[in-house]
């Protein structure tokens, strides 16, 4: 799924791809975190994300499917944007299609240390390539609108950890001195259903041969990630994916309808900090408690709505920061609402990289 980008990437240098795991399979496990050993970077996104860290490369390339938790890379340096289908130009020659669900949720977009790097490599990325069905000629400016938040601190009754909450209060704050308005909201439209067809959409279609692929490749957090799900799966109806993607349709009515009222959405990255590195290894009640504070990664992409976190500071050895979520097609909303973010100051990167053990 990386083709296009990666020979575009490679005319332009100054580039570096994380690709999607092979089994399909999500979990907290990755790399160390580089500012903290004890902490995890996920392993979908963790190599662009750290190649950005450690200023090795320009911008970075995420590739994910059916969650956003490239977002949770951005803790180890830069920032991400991505998610909306049909942007960003993929295909991947190596092997058949994937399912329907994988192909509307599949997130892809840059990563990098600035607004302006992320602009740039958005608009390198966006170029045509007749490969990709999904892709869109949309342009990459809108129309103008005014400038309104919303701001949503518990998402469907998120329970946030204090450092999360004090990051988007103070993001929000930033927002107010750029001259947006801000508004304070309870809750956005719903969140947990909209996770509950994600997993619909990612399980009901080859849960099996996504098993089998993570048992030949003998990664035990894939193979934790995915036992933690096969009862699900094994309990979806027939026609589970075509009664998800029907629902789907009006659920992306309902945020289309508030984004036209609200044209950028400031929310939780996730509920808590970076977790302890293999968190997830540790049984169902670990698993569920990561699985429980990436709601906004696992709903959202559902909906195929441009998404971008601005880290804005630390809290002890973690970097912190939050997550803009905009209409479809208006990442431009969002990079000027992160750029008055980013104003208000952000951690220090490049880091220095450290030696293993």
């Amino acid at each position: 799924s990386i083709a296009p980008v990666r020979q575009r990437s490679a005319r332009r240098g100054g580039w570096a791809t994380s690709a999607p795991a092979r089994a399909g399979a999500r979990s907290a496990r990755g790399q160390r975190y580089p500012r903290d050993r004890r902490l995890c970077v996920p392993a979908l996104g963790a190599g662009a994300a750290l190649t950005r860290s450690v200023g090795i490369a320009l911008c970075a390339v995420l590739l994910v499917e059916a969650v956003h938790q490239h977002l949770e890379a951005r803790r180890s340096g830069g920032d991400p944007l991505g998610r909306l289908l049909g942007r960003v130009a993929a295909w991947n020659p190596s092997g058949p299609d994937r399912g329907i669900g994988p192909q509307l949720m599949a997130v892809s977009g840059p990563i990098a240390r600035t607004i302006a790097d992320l602009r740039a490599g958005l608009h390198a990325m966006a170029a045509p390539d007749p490969r990709d069905p999904w892709w869109v000629p949309a342009p990459l400016d809108g129309p103008a609108v005014p400038r309104h938040a919303a701001l949503c601190l518990r998402p469907g009754g998120l329970a946030i950890v204090p450092e999360v909450e004090a990051a988007l209060l103070d993001a929000a704050r930033r927002l107010q001195a750029a001259g947006w308005t801000v508004e304070a909201i309870e809750d956005t439209p719903p969140l947990h259903e909209a996770t509950e067809l994600n997993m619909q959409l990612w399980l009901g279609d080859g849960f099996a041969a996504m098993a089998a692929r993570a048992a030949e490749e003998g990664d035990p957090a894939a193979i934790a990630v995915l036992e933690s799900h096969r009862a699900t799966a094994g309990s979806l109806p027939p026609d589970a994916i075509p009664r998800a993607l029907v629902r789907r349709a009006g659920l992306l009515r309902e945020w289309l309808v508030f984004l036209d009222r609200h044209p950028v959405l400031l929310l939780p990255v996730s509920a808590e900090l970076p977790f302890p590195d293999d968190l997830d290894q540790h049984g169902p009640a670990a698993m569920a408690r990561v699985w429980a504070a990436q709601l906004t990664q696992t709903a959202l992409p559902l909906l195929g709505l441009p998404g971008l976190c601005v880290s804005t500071g630390m809290a002890g050895s973690a970097t912190v920061g939050v997550q803009l979520v905009a209409g479809r097609y208006r990442e431009d909303l969002l990079l000027l609402a992160g750029e008055a973010i980013e104003a208000g100051g952000v951690p220090p990167s490049p880091i220095d990289p450290v030696r293993a053990g």
